[in-house]
């Protein structure tokens, strides 16, 4: 179910719980389990705020990069699909989250607006 606008103070706040969440993570060595399970939680946070298949869901998505077999023994820290970069990536795309979160209801609407006033 996406966002109604009296959850807006809570999806900021658990958007910005999981912004914190990435200093520990970043401070781990080559991560796996923490990582994909931080990973999985943010999507499923992002979907309950903003809808299944909304686009800050695939933004997140592709930011953190894939789970690869590869990985299986850990995401080295360094390199651009290291840990750092993927939260780097991640925490862009969480912050721009907040912002259209943040955004006054009729601004974070433009379509919805134009359309009533459409009918006028």
């Amino acid at each position: 179910m996406p966002l109604v606008d009296s959850d807006r103070p809570r999806a900021i706040e658990r958007i910005r719980a999981k912004l914190r969440e990435m200093q520990y993570l970043r401070g781990t060595g080559p991560v796996s389990q923490e990582f994909f399970q931080w990973t999985d939680e943010t999507v499923l946070l992002l979907e309950q705020i903003f809808g299944e298949g909304a686009p800050s869901i695939g933004a997140f998505e592709a930011a953190v990069g894939d789970r690869s077999p590869i990985y299986s023994q850990g995401i080295p820290p360094h390199g651009p699909w290291g840990t750092h970069a993927r939260l780097t990536r991640a925490e862009a795309v969480l912050n721009d989250a907040l912002t259209l979160l943040e955004l006054p209801v009729a601004a974070a609407r433009p379509a919805a607006r134009a359309a009533s006033d459409d009918e006028e």
